[in-house]
């Protein structure tokens, strides 16, 4: 069962990988639009790739090994389960099967975090990060005004100074 779950989830992984390259288009002057519920759907089948889909790589790496190590708590809890219910020991059964119960309400919450971050990012691919914040007016030829936060920060510094 478990070599199949890992040879579906890898499967999903190389298919998200291959498949932005089979679908790009022609036009590379065009700007790239993500879509925000191809993102959150792409982290909720498998935790990282709605990051990986936004080109948000270290952020995916962090988001599956965390995802990953949820998984594996999970199913060690579940072994301990077992265990602890064939040697007839409820007491520890139980402390192992509320442990793992807890372990899966946090994925589900992880889950649905990462869901939400790969929908904002999606969102804001495109967004204009750039430093400069100067705004240019120019309502006749010739005559321009410019706004420079920069310059108007340290005037309003001067004038509380005074």
């Amino acid at each position: 069962m478990r070599r199949l779950l890992f040879a579906g989830l890898l499967a999903t992984l190389f298919w998200g990988i291959l498949s932005p390259a089979c679908s790009a288009p022609a036009d590379t002057l065009q700007t790239k639009q993500k879509s925000p519920g191809g993102a959150m759907l792409r982290s909720l089948a498998f935790p990282g790739w709605g990051q990986f889909y936004n080109e948000k790589y270290l952020k995916s790496l962090i988001v599956f090994g965390i995802g990953t190590g949820f998984a594996l708590s999970i199913s060690y809890q579940s072994d301990q389960v077992k265990r602890y219910e064939k040697k007839g020991d409820s007491e520890a059964a139980k402390f192992y099967r509320n442990d793992r119960n807890r372990l899966i309400w946090w994925l589900v919450g992880f889950v649905l975090l990462s869901m939400g971050d790969a929908y904002v990012d999606a969102h804001l691919f495109n967004y204009d990060i750039s430093p400069d914040l100067s705004l240019t007016v120019s309502p006749l030829e010739g005559l321009v005004v410019t706004w420079n936060a920069q310059k108007l920060w340290r005037s309003c510094r001067s004038i509380s100074r005074r």
